[in-house]
């Protein structure tokens, strides 16, 4: 045998398994209670960082009458772009 032949007994060998694999694709993963645990953990490291972001934009539209009520998670009332 040459080098860069290839038998048949090869091919077989080489080829990908399929095992899993149906008409319409490979069967979906199993939800296990890790990853829920790993969302929710995502969800709430997402809210944490989010959540100031929102009060500085929010607090960043409204009067100083207005932020002096504490209302902090409120829209504002009439939005300004005032200093």
């Amino acid at each position: 045998m040459t080098a860069g032949q290839i038998t048949a007994t090869q091919l077989v060998q080489e080829a990908p398994d399929q095992a899993g694999v149906g008409p319409f694709g490979p069967k979906p993963r199993r939800v296990s209670a890790g990853r829920i645990g790993l969302y929710a953990f995502l969800i709430v490291a997402a809210l944490f960082f989010l959540i100031p972001v929102y009060i500085m934009i929010v607090t960043s539209l409204k009067g100083m009458p207005e932020i002096r009520l504490g209302h902090l998670f409120n829209l504002p009332g009439e939005p300004t772009f005032q200093p």
